[in-house]
């Protein structure tokens, strides 16, 4: 249900109005010209006159109603086997997707792929922690549920639950057997859509191929959510491999490929083929297969702005809008264009997409970093620090949010702060090796060579991390052991990141100063520029 809020612009009016009575009050008081019945006709028209610009700013700008939000959580596996959680996701995922095609503008259905932005893995298998989830990211309605399983059928147990109202609505157990486990999904939004008076849509089940796509397609999702990006190219490939046509799955097989590339990029590594067979996918599934898919458009308009096509990314993403509106990530891929292009769809700048981008779906990690980016950039550091502490509550375990907040710290010099916010991240994640390179790097700037030399090779164990190199190859140069800091020069320089990779360049100076007896050394001078 949506609260009574006040405008701003009302408020605004409203303290005008109170200041313009204050000043006739006092000249009624203070001057012969302000006679009685000057103050009573001043007090009549300046409150008609705030009364009539508040209807009117109330008839113009009035709020949206609030989307009602609902969706199914990925079922528990009873058994917790390896080679049946896929099918707690694709039942899930199914009656997501019927769900979807199924209620109108006014509700919003979390795709799984959503919830898992800001969810620790693990505790998909507690309802109790799924719950505070489900009141974290503003939904109305959720359905939780577990599987049985065993070779030939399963049981599945469920509960739809209003959770505003801490109430469940109903609870539910069905049997089900051979490929009827997989289409489960329709029956679980069935009951769903019954309690909203709305009945299945003609063929509800229009994902549906084979079992066996459906089986490789989920695992694909699953390895996507946990951002292991090689084995999501696989299991793509393996359910188009068994069903080029479905739709579904050539967009999954694009989405997987493009985030696939964007991996590679970061590593220095090429990435172009995996570019273009997101491209050649999506322009044949809309030249081919629907003309009007909105998620083909969406993946599009990301490959263009990846290649700096501004143009073609804004017909694109526009494009993709006009078909489905409420879709976050549209906005949030709509914000990399200029600022100029976003007035045509109602946006003044970057920090209003991304705000409107969360506020559909309020687990979107990847656009509350970014929108705390924007704000640091443009040195508002408490604004970010906002942002990303509201992300904390949403996801406490959030790395990324607790290394942002990190690298704020180191910039601010508060060891105290530093210590405990890198002590957080490798509670969560004792391995990351960003969280290394970042402490190796406040203690180099700070002089204390010996603790950043083990950062720095912590950094390198745990995740070979590149720039660790570079600075362990100085540190190394500056202590006189040449032979040392020679190899870590090479390392960083045979991991180049792109043609414009200034620590790999940096590295190639000093390898070259090293290596050629008619340089000039200057150890005492070697600095990460």
């Amino acid at each position: 249900m949506a609260t009574l809020t006040i405008p701003p612009a009302i408020t605004v009016l409203g303290a005008i109005a109170l200041v313009s009575i204050f000043v006739i009050a006092y000249l009624r008081l203070t001057s012969e010209f302000m006679n009685k019945g000057r103050f009573t006709r001043a007090i009549v028209i300046i409150l008609a006159l705030f009364a009539f610009l508040s209807f009117l700013q109330t008839i113009f700008h009035a709020p949206k109603p609030e989307k009602i939000r609902i969706t199914v959580f990925p079922l528990i596996d009873i058994a917790y086997k390896q080679e049946t959680s896929w099918l707690c996701w694709a039942i899930s995922d199914q009656a997501n997707s019927v769900l979807t095609k199924s209620f109108s503008g006014d509700t919003l259905v979390y795709p799984i792929h959503w919830l898992y932005e800001a969810i620790d893995p693990d505790s998909f298998s507690d309802e109790k922690y799924l719950l505070q989830y489900a009141h974290r990211i503003k939904l109305d309605y959720a359905a939780f549920g577990s599987l049985q399983s065993d070779c030939d059928a399963c049981s599945l147990r469920w509960a739809f639950v209003d959770i505003k109202q801490d109430s469940v609505i109903y609870q539910k157990n069905m049997a089900v057997a051979g490929e009827n486990k997989v289409s489960s999904g329709v029956r679980l939004a069935a009951d769903i859509l019954k309690y909203f008076g709305k009945t299945l849509p003609e063929n509800p089940d229009h994902s549906f191929t084979s079992v066996e796509a459906v089986k490789f397609r989920t695992k694909a999702l699953q390895a996507l959510s946990n951002k292991e990006y090689k084995k999501a190219v696989d299991y793509a490939e393996q359910a188009y491999k068994v069903d080029s046509t479905d739709v579904y799955t050539r967009n999954l097989l694009s989405r997987v490929e493009l985030n696939y590339a964007l991996y590679l990029d970061s590593e220095g590594k090429p990435s172009g083929m995996y570019r273009l067979i997101a491209l050649r996918m999506s322009e044949g599934t809309i030249l081919n297969y629907d003309s009007t898919n909105s998620e083909a458009y969406r993946i599009l308009g990301k490959y263009y702005i990846l290649e700096k096509m501004w143009g073609k990314a804004e017909a694109k993403l526009k494009k993709a809008l006009e078909l489905d509106p409420d879709n976050p990530r549209i906005y949030a891929d709509y914000s990399r264009l200029h600022r100029s292009r976003m007035k045509s769809i109602g946006f003044k700048n970057e920090e209003q997409l991304l705000k409107y981008a969360f506020h559909l779906d309020p687990a979107f990690e990847d656009a509350r970093l970014q929108l705390a980016d924007y704000l640091f950039f443009n040195k508002w550091p408490r604004q970010a620090e906002n942002v990303v502490r509201k992300l904390l509550v949403i996801h406490p375990t959030s790395i990324e949010g607790w290394l942002f907040l990190g690298r704020m710290a180191i910039g601010e010099h508060d060891i105290q702060k530093i210590i405990k916010i890198y002590n957080k991240i490798l509670k969560i994640d004792p391995r990351n090796a960003e969280a290394y390179y970042n402490l190796g790097v406040f203690y180099y700037n700070s002089n204390d060579i010996d603790n950043a030399e083990n950062f720095f090779n912590r950094a390198v164990q745990v995740g070979n991390s590149l720039d660790a190199h570079l600075y362990l190859g100085h540190i190394y140069e500056s202590q006189g052991l040449l032979d040392k800091a020679i190899e870590e020069y090479r390392l960083r320089i045979r991991f180049k990141k792109g043609f414009k990779d200034p620590y790999a360049e940096e590295a190639r100076e000093r390898l070259y100063i090293l290596t050629h007896a008619d340089s000039v050394l200057k150890t005492s001078n070697a600095k990460v520029k």
